[in-house]
């Protein structure tokens, strides 16, 4: 893997788990606390997750895209995979 982390085993892992679920609404908590919640679109070889963020109402947001690289991801869920 390209990335150099400081944490690169727990890295590696978590990028193969993170692959598996592309295309499936997931929730992320970062290393700082905070709650990322989206349909995981894609992950690079660079460590990098691309999620797409829905619409929401209060407060207004529009659909966005969000990037986070996988060694500041504390952990993440999924909600909807079909096994």
């Amino acid at each position: 893997m390209a990335t150099k982390c400081k944490h690169e085993y727990f890295c590696y892992g978590l990028y193969r788990e993170l692959k598996e679920y592309e295309d499936c609404f997931i929730t992320i908590r970062t290393r700082n606390g905070e709650l990322i919640q989206g349909v995981l679109d894609d992950i690079t070889k660079y460590g990098i997750a691309k999620i797409i963020q829905q619409d929401t109402l209060s407060p207004f947001m529009e659909e966005q895209l969000t990037f986070i690289r996988v060694d500041d991801i504390e952990y993440f869920s999924v909600t909807d995979h079909d096994d």
